[in-house]
Formats: structure tokens, C-alpha cells, sequence
């Protein structure tokens, strides 16, 4: 990182329907400190020139990396252009938005390509617009894995952005990044709502109805349409003075139809196309009520907007609930049974009743200096990686271990060392020479058990669990990882820290010949997870990663999580407490690891890397996995890992 002036990139921000991330950017750039350098790279053409002259006038240049040509070429052109202009401009830090996680691929390729130092994934949605939705969907899922190969930082403006991009990325790698608004501006003003309203040639008894929003699928104004009709059938009959009105804030491709249906509907002489508008938060202050039956929402910022004018705020139930800071905001399904329900809630909306929500959304971190600060933050974070030898990354697993040791000790958890970590205590005292791998037993009920500490008690500050139980981990046993290592990995995508295995010990079957068939399929089956993690087009030769590349098509449509619920399911076939063996077999190398459970209960201590760790008995279960275990393998057969680590300083 640069130690004068931090550059940074912002991609993909375009002045569009004056659309809520070029309004955050330019806040950013509005407030940033002089040692924050930011231009803007717009993958669509801006509709105003006058904007780009506003953001030059503030230090930032806008590049349009874009082309209005086929889509197909587009991608293709936007990361020969972004590769060009990264190369004439050193970037500190690429920050990308999007709402689909091919636009986010395409110029985080070009910046890693590049060797930009902070690249940041900006996730703005949770769902596809325009035309050809379900192709967009496709072409996002496909892309999902690759945003993990990037060696980038990632953040989302909701937990339901984050999930809809990020579904790779533990949760805690995730940071959310409040939408946040100029409190101030949208404060109630009764002055502003009746010069607001006597413009509109809204009348004082006149119950108006509001929306902000793009006429495009994802704001389903068809909706408010049925909801307004049925809304202004109920206030007549109810005899309420005035009349129910409709105003719509914002432009966009959809228009005509909406206005179309509107005269089929009788009711287009009630609404109010107002078009775009940059006094959005002077147009609220008119409203009685706000509406929002989104498809889909990355977060809801006009929800947020209207919280903040003290109205009553109706959602649908697809819009985050990040979204909810006051008690007066609703969220409602949008089924055509429903409408009733939302007209219902409108008609006792009292028109006078507007509460001052400004210190309470202040409170919650949404005013734009919050946002701005955490933007600022994400680009000026002094944080350092720096590379570990490969004595330093065996001190860092060490320390892993010692942590989990103690954690066990101290909460009545049965550990043990197994696998590879057990024979370098047995034969070397420590860790095998040319490897670092960490491997431990924990019983299955202990397992289950540690699941349910770990919420209320963390294992250590940087250390998190990580498993197919909770979510964050696709494979069929669990790891302790530390945060506060960063790996890169050369063949696969899963692992991104340092970590050690915790494997769960399980009954098996007493006859060997059923044994040695569970952990037969048990080895198919993750020979089958390991493919659909692999990195395509990686091989030790050039042979092995063509048949690879064949391999790995059947797992990577299906997922390492299949598979690994496969033999989470047959690990569960045979209890513990009624088997006469056990075995750590989700993860099999061999049907070595068969053992009686009288003797993985035959507890003793070893010896490893200075400290002394529990132990089963281990003659028969290393001579089982590995024969004649004390004499070491030849040079060629002795492989470690493929990766290179970094700490957090």
C-alpha cells in the first residue's frame, strides 16, 4: 500500500436512475480525506456530463471501461480495458460493486491479474433484473466459486447480499456495510410537506401514497398498482374525506407499461409520475405512507429514507430486514391474495402521526458519516500481511492446537492426536519434517457438544469453527481456523487460513468385511468432494489436469456439501457407545482406520513439538494406516502442502 496518497479505483459506478451506489460514492468522494486519492471506472456510459464534471471538479476521474456492443464481447472488453487502465494508473485498492457475481469476476480478474494490493467485492443485491433473468441467475451461479479465487476482501450492504453473493465465504469474512443517509436532510419538516404538497396540487385531506424506485422488475410497480387500486376502493367506502393518491419518484424502461395498465385500471388520473428527481427527501416529506413490494433488494434505501421521515413504511417480505430500524415499518408477502392485506394496513395509517426517527437510525450507524467512515476504513486499513516460513507457519498450527488442547481440558472434551500429527509425535517428537498438517480425534457426542460451546464461549480471539454443521465449511469434519492468517492455495479453493482437522470418531460395523465397504464408499465419496473443490485447469502435469478438468464436472454441478451429507449420513449409522469399533473414517485414507474402541480409549501421552497431548493407543492404529510406521518414506512420496501463508500484522 502506498505510504502518501492511498488510490483508489471504484468500479462499476455509473449516474444511472441516480442509483444508490453512485450517490454513495460520490458522498465518499464528497467527504474523503485528502490522503485518499478516488476516480471511477463506469462499466455503463454516465447519462449526465455534467456529473462527471462535478466528480473532476472534486479530484476524481471517470473511465468508462464499458461497450455497447454484444454481451457476450462485453465482458471480454471490459477486462482488456480494465487490465489497460490498471496498468497506466497504480491502484492501491480495486473496489467493485455489483449486484451479480460475473461483473464482480471480471474486473477482480483484471485487478488481480495486475497485482492491484487491496482488491474489495462489493455485493448490492440479492437478486437478477431486466430481461433474461433466469439466464443472469445461471451465469451469477456459475461465477459464485470463482470470487473466492481472487484473493480479495469482501463486504455486502445486507446479510441477504452477502448470502446471495458470498455463499462461499464464511460469514464472518463478510463485512457489512451500512447504506447510510444524510439524517438531516430527511427529517420531517412540516413546512417543506405543505410547499411539497401545494406544488403536487395536493389537497391537506388528499391520503398519498409514495414510492422511489426504477420502473424495472425488481421494483414491481404492477404491485403497487393492484395495491393502490384496492387502497382507493377502501377509502371510499370507508368515507373518509379526500382522495387517495399515488406518487411514483424515478424513471425507467417500464414506464409506459405501468402507465398503460394504470388508465386500464382507472386510476392513472390518482398517480403522480413524477419522473427522476434529486430532491427525493423533499418529495417524502409530502408522503403519508411509502410502499416497497420489491422482487428483490439488496438492502431497501428508500425504506431507510422514509424510516428517517417518520412515516409508516410498507414492505414486501423479499426486502432485507437490515432494512427495519423503527417499529413503524410492516413487511408483507406480495401473492395476489395478499393485497387486501397491504391496503388494509394503509387505510389506518393516520396522516399526522409522524414520529422523529433521526437519533434513533443515528444511533443504529446509518447516517452517511457512518458509511463514509467505513468505506474510508476499508481502504486506509493499516493492517499488513507478511509472509511466513514454513517454521513459522508450523509455530502458528502449534499454537492452534495448544488452544484447542486447552479448550478441551478445560470443558470436559475428549481430544486425542490422530493421523499424521500422531505418528510425528510417536517417530519424530513433533511435526513430520516435510509436512505441517494437524490432526485430531474428538468423540462424536464431544463433537456435537463443542458446536454448541463455541456460541457462547470462543476458542481463542482469532479462531472460529468451521464445519458442516454450521454452515461454514463444506466438508464432513471440522476445522479450527485462524483468522488472522491468509493462505494461497495452489490446487484448491476451500481452504483461506490456517487451521487444524477435528475429526469426529464413529461406531462401525463388527463385521469387517460391512467396515471395510463404509469406508470404501466413504473414500469414493471424497475423492469426489476433492474434485469439486479443485482449482480447474491445476495438475501436477499437464495430463493430470486435462483429466481433472474432465473429473470435476459432475462434483462441481453437485457440490463438496452432497457428498459430504452422504457420509455425514453414514457416519451416523452405527453409535459410538454401542460399537465395539470406531474409527475417524469421514475423512478415510485407508480401512486402517478401523480400531477397537477399547484401545482408542486406552488413553496415554505423547510428546509433540514440546507438550505433551493425549493419545489412544496408537501401535495398531499407525501400523493400519501406514504399516511399518517408524521407518520413514522414500523422498519422493514425502509431499506437504500447496500453499503459501501470510500473517495479519
Amino acid at each position: 500500500m502506498s505510504t502518501s496518497k492511498i488510490r483508489v479505483l471504484e468500479v462499476n459506478v455509473d449516474d444511472q436512475g441516480n442509483g444508490g451506489v453512485y450517490s454513495l460514492v460520490k458522498s465518499v468522494i464528497e467527504n474523503k480525506p485528502d490522503n485518499v486519492k478516488i476516480d471511477i471506472a463506469a462499466l455503463e456510459p454516465f447519462e449526465k456530463q455534467e456529473n462527471i464534471e462535478y466528480l473532476k471538479g472534486l479530484g476524481a476521474n471517470v473511465y468508462f471501461v464499458g461497450y455497447k456492443g454484444n454481451k457476450l464481447k462485453k465482458q471480454q472488453v471490459i477486462y482488456k480495458r480494465m487490465t489497460s487502465l490498471l496498468k497506466k494508473k497504480k491502484y492501491d485498492v480495486v473496489h467493485i460493486h455489483a449486484d451479480v457475481a460475473n461483473k464482480l469476476y471480471v474486473s477482480g480478474l483484471a485487478a488481480k491479474k495486475c497485482g492491484v494490493p487491496k482488491i474489495i467485492l462489493h455485493a448490492h443485491a440479492n437478486g437478477t433484473d431486466g430481461n433474461n433473468r433466469k439466464l443472469k441467475e445461471n451465469i451469477h451461479r456459475l461465477c459464485l466459486k470463482k470470487l473466492t479465487g481472487l484473493g480479495a476482501e469482501y463486504a455486502a450492504c445486507s446479510y441477504a447480499a452477502a448470502k446471495w453473493m458470498f455463499p462461499y465465504v464464511p460469514k464472518d469474512d463478510v463485512t457489512i456495510v451500512k447504506n447510510g443517509i444524510d439524517l438531516e436532510k430527511y427529517k420531517y419538516d412540516a413546512k417543506t410537506r405543505k410547499a411539497v404538497r401545494e406544488s403536487l396540487n395536493i389537497d391537506d385531506e388528499d391520503f398519498l401514497v409514495g414510492h422511489v424506485g426504477r420502473f424495472m422488475y425488481q421494483k414491481n410497480h404492477e404491485y403497487i398498482l393492484d395495491v393502490f387500486e384496492d387502497f382507493s376502493k377502501k377509502r371510499k367506502a370507508s368515507g373518509k374525506k379526500g382522495r387517495a393518491r399515488l406518487l411514483l419518484v424515478g424513471a425507467g424502461e417500464l414506464m409506459p407499461e405501468i402507465k398503460k395498465k394504470a388508465k386500464e385500471k382507472n386510476i392513472f388520473d390518482d398517480i403522480i409520475f413524477y419522473g427522476l428527481s434529486d430532491s427525493v427527501n423533499e418529495l417524502m416529506q409530502a408522503m403519508d405512507a411509502f410502499v416497497m413490494p420489491s422482487n428483490f433488494e439488496g438492502f431497501g434505501i428508500a425504506a431507510l429514507e422514509a424510516q428517517a421521515n417518520g412515516m409508516f413504511v410498507l414492505c414486501s417480505d423479499k426486502v432485507p430486514r437490515d432494512v427495519r430500524v423503527t417499529k413503524d415499518i410492516k413487511f408483507l408477502p406480495i401473492e395476489k391474495k395478499d393485497i387486501s392485506k397491504w391496503s388494509s394496513l394503509l387505510l389506518n395509517v393516520k396522516q399526522d402521526d409522524r414520529k422523529d426517527n433521526i437519533g434513533l437510525l443515528r444511533d443504529k450507524g446509518f447516517d452517511i458519516s457512518d458509511t463514509i467512515n467505513q468505506f474510508i476504513g476499508l481502504y486506509t486499513n493499516s493492517e499488513k500481511l507478511v509472509k511466513l516460513t514454513q517454521q513459522g507457519i508450523k509455530e502458528e498450527i502449534f499454537k492452534i492446537l495448544c488452544a484447542f488442547a486447552d479448550y478441551c481440558d478445560e470443558n470436559g472434551l475428549t481430544y486425542a492426536l490422530s493421523g499424521g500429527t500422531l505418528l510425528g509425535a510417536v517417530r519424530h517428537k513433533d511435526f513430520i519434517p516435510w509436512d505441517d498438517d494437524v490432526d485430531v480425534f474428538l468423540l462424536r457426542s464431544d463433537y456435537d457438544k463443542l458446536h454448541k460451546l463455541v456460541k457462547k464461549k470462543p476458542i481463542g480471539e482469532n479462531y472460529r469453527l468451521e464445519s458442516l454443521q454450521n454452515g461454514k465449511l463444506s466438508l464432513p469434519f471440522a476445522k479450527i481456523v485462524d483468522t488472522s492468517t491468509v493462505l494461497d492455495e495452489k490446487y484448491f479453493l476451500h481452504d483461506k487460513h490456517l487451521w487444524i482437522d477435528i475429526f469426529p470418531v464413529d461406531g462401525l460395523p463388527d463385521s469387517k468385511e460391512e467396515s471395510d465397504k463404509r469406508i470404501d464408499e466413504v473414500m469414493r465419496l471424497k475423492r469426489y468432494i476433492g474434485w469439486s473443490l479443485a482449482r480447474p485447469g491445476t495438475g501436477s502435469t499437464k495430463l493430470r489436469a486435462v483429466a481433472r478438468q474432465m473429473a470435476m464436472i459432475v462434483p462441481k454441478i453437485r457440490g463438496a456439501r452432497y457428498y459430504s451429507k452422504k457420509i455425514d449420513e453414514l457416519a451416523h449409522k452405527d453409535k459410538y457407545e454401542t460399537s465395539e469399533y470406531v474409527g475417524a473414517y469421514v475423512w478415510a485414507v485407508s480401512r486402517g482406520e478401523r480400531m477397537r474402541k477399547k484401545d482408542f480409549e486406552n488413553f496415554c501421552e505423547v510428546e509433540f513439538h514440546g507438550r505433551k497431548f493425549r493419545s489412544p493407543e496408537y501401535d495398531g492404529y499407525l501400523t493400519g494406516l501406514y504399516g511399518d510406521y517408524m521407518t520413514p518414506p522414500p523422498p519422493e512420496k514425502r509431499q506437504g502442502h500447496s500453499y503459501t501463508a501470510f500473517k495479519k500484522i
